[in-house]
């Protein structure tokens, strides 16, 4: 969907600009790389549960809010 948006505004797909995999690895490589972003839209479901953790935005939100936050 994220690439169908960037073509429908006229903005290059640039791989890099693309991730797909568990939020809470993918949020903990971004962390360790210093990653900075202006803006940070977080689209996870209500509930869902891996090996990695559980993302519960109906109790427990800020947890993966916090993840996101800058530190």
């Amino acid at each position: 969907m994220a690439k169908a948006s960037y073509t429908l505004n006229g903005l290059p797909i640039d791989k890099a600009d693309f991730r797909a995999g568990d939020f809470w690895m993918q949020a903990s490589q971004l962390r360790r790389a210093n990653a900075q972003f202006d803006c940070v839209f977080l689209d996870p479901p209500f509930f869902s549960e891996t090996s990695k953790g559980t993302v519960d935005l109906v109790d427990e939100s800020r947890r993966v809010i916090t993840r996101c936050a800058r530190s």
